[in-house]
């Protein structure tokens, strides 16, 4: 079994990747992915481009505990959330349960979920899988 494959080293890495910091950081983050990415949400055209009229969907990879899905889908935005640790999961939804929010959780292997020509945005914050993306990355250009 390779060594992401085991719940166990998640479990112990959690509170390293779920600190306060970070989790101090995520509207932040939020805003910042929301500009970059040209959507303007909150009626504003000098900051993100003309508003939208369809609420943009967006596919957090490797979501942990779904912290940014949460603040994309209390923002407006159709979010689902990938992530291999079953754990992550559950507290996820039980999270989006909580603020009745309704996203898409998958347990599955980021290398191997694919969904084409469906999101709008696709994120992956303090990237999970380095090589991942620059084999994608590299693909792109």
């Amino acid at each position: 079994m390779e060594w992401f494959y085991d719940p166990k080293f998640w479990d112990n890495y959690a509170p390293i990747i779920f600190d306060d910091k970070r989790l101090s950081e995520i509207s932040f983050v939020a805003d910042s992915l929301t500009h970059l990415a040209g959507f303007n949400m909150y009626g504003d055209s000098k900051k993100s481009g003309p508003r939208l009229s369809s609420s943009p969907k967006v596919l957090d990879l490797c979501c942990g505990y779904g912290r940014f899905s949460l603040e994309l889908a209390q923002r407006g935005f159709s979010v689902t959330g990938v992530d291999i640790n079953k754990n992550y999961l559950k507290r996820a939804k039980k999270e989006a349960a909580d603020e009745k929010l309704e996203i898409e959780y998958i347990n599955s292997d980021a290398r191997n979920f694919s969904r084409p020509d469906f999101f709008n945005l696709i994120i992956n914050i303090y990237v999970s899988f380095l090589k991942f993306f620059e084999y994608h990355f590299h693909l792109l250009l």
